[in-house]
């Protein structure tokens, strides 16, 4: 097994990661430093995937949080396309899927969120989508290409889209779609789209001016499953009724990616709970981002905050 030790190790190729690097560099120019990302994209911003990047307007390029040779000329070890599969809390060490053994001094978790899947028959058909990262905005991009040049017809071209769930993910994917001139079908099990995030006024407001701009909306309905011949064709509802389409985005929320702490004294629940520092149970071991929930003293609790300025700045 290869070893090495670095002072600062930085596991996740998220913002929350990336962040990490400059304030580290900033406080101390010198110590040792590995990023590991299990993508094999170097940090970048997730946010504009839904909108500019869908759109054509924004290249993987525009998205980079760091430019090409930021780590490099600050002496940051970038591994990309690598997964810790498992950390020794009493050694200091963590252990890649490569084989390698990194030992750390002062150890930071930033492996975000994943998709919440949709628990009923046919949604792992082809053709069912999440979006979290570039290679989901890919591969999303393709089906949007072959749906507008294939697809079932609709009154402004080709292509019908069902987008389950009608957060902010699900409504910035539906404003996006609508633009590219695919018909949207925005389903939603509440009555109106920002449930957790805005009041019956404001979600209302949304409702109708997702409807003014072409999108059809289904609030307050339940799925019972997807189907197809060979990939996803059509979207059941426990109604009865069904909505036929050329691909479903499932946008129904996240969890936390908290499997690196399986097996290890490192407290978490739904996520990994941390103080008001980032501080883990462990000492010399911290969780940012996504994958956290951070003790607000305000309100006596730990708190999971999934955005992007979170994992900016904490």
């Amino acid at each position: 097994m290869n070893q090495s030790h670095v002072k600062y190790l930085l596991v996740g190729g998220g913002l929350a990661a990336g962040s990490a690097a400059e304030a580290i560099r900033r406080i101390d120019p010198n110590g040792s430093a590995m990023l590991v990302g299990q993508e094999v994209n170097r940090p970048y911003h997730r946010s504009p995937l839904s909108k500019g990047y869908l759109k054509g307007e924004m290249s993987r390029t525009d998205l980079i949080a760091e430019p090409v040779g930021w780590f490099a000329e600050r002496d940051i070890a970038l591994r990309t396309g690598r997964r810790v599969a498992h950390i020794d809390v009493g050694r200091h060490a963590a252990a890649l899927d490569s084989g390698e053994e990194i030992s750390y001094h002062q150890l930071l978790i930033a492996t975000g969120s994943l998709a919440k899947p949709l628990k009923v028959p046919g949604a792992n058909l082809p053709n069912v989508f999440s979006l979290r990262s570039l290679l989901d905005a890919d591969r999303l991009t393709n089906a949007i290409e072959k749906a507008k040049h294939e697809g079932r017809q609709h009154a402004r071209g080709r292509g019908k889209a069902v987008i389950i769930g009608a957060g902010p993910l699900g409504v910035e994917l539906a404003a996006t779609l609508t633009q590219l001139n695919i018909a949207v079908d925005l389903l939603s099990a509440h009555d109106h789209p920002w449930r957790k995030f805005a009041g019956d006024v404001t979600g209302k407001f949304v409702l109708r001016y997702l409807e003014h701009h072409g999108v059809t909306t289904h609030m307050n309905t339940r799925i019972d499953r997807l189907d197809g011949d060979g990939r996803v064709q059509n979207v059941h509802k426990l109604d009865g009724t069904s909505l036929p389409c050329d691909f479903v985005i499932i946008a129904i929320g996240t969890v936390a990616n908290r499997e690196i702490v399986h097996g290890t004294s490192i407290t978490a629940e739904k996520a990994i709970l941390v103080d008001d520092h980032c501080r883990t149970s462990i000492p010399n071991i911290y969780a940012a981002g996504d994958c956290a929930a951070i003790f607000d003293p305000l309100f006596n609790k730990h708190r999971l905050i999934p955005h992007w300025d979170h994992a900016r700045y904490t």
